[in-house]
């Protein structure tokens, strides 16, 4: 397996876990009625699918554009962790959205290295 590829399946990996992560929290941990929930659920999901569908399709800047993305998620899991009930999934979005961050960073690394030479 190419490091290319590599990279890319470590990017997709972390992206669907704040996929997950949103899930799980609006639709176990704090539902609300069912219209205003998949309301909330796709906004917050819907930059991490436009992300996935830009790495899906090898585009070039999909990278840069996953470790900004990430980082609205590293603000919004900062905020929930300041609130004791929700402590546990802000730290868990905090983690997942910094190894987002360093692995396109890793990538667009590679990238300018690669590119060079």
């Amino acid at each position: 397996m190419s490091e290319r590829l590599l990279l890319r399946v470590t990017l997709i990996a972390w992206l669907g876990s704040l996929f997950a992560l949103f899930g799980v929290q609006r639709l176990l941990l704090d539902p609300l009625p069912m219209p205003t929930n998949l309301i909330l659920f796709a906004a917050q999901i819907a930059p991490v699918v436009a992300v996935v569908v830009a790495l899906m399709r090898s585009s070039p800047r999909a990278t840069f554009w996953a470790s900004m993305i990430s980082m609205l998620y590293f603000t919004h899991g900062v905020v929930q962790t300041a609130t004791p009930d929700t402590r546990m999934i802000g730290l868990a979005e905090v983690f997942v959205s910094l190894s987002v961050f360093v692995s396109a960073l890793l990538d667009m690394r590679r990238e300018r290295h690669s590119g060079s030479e």
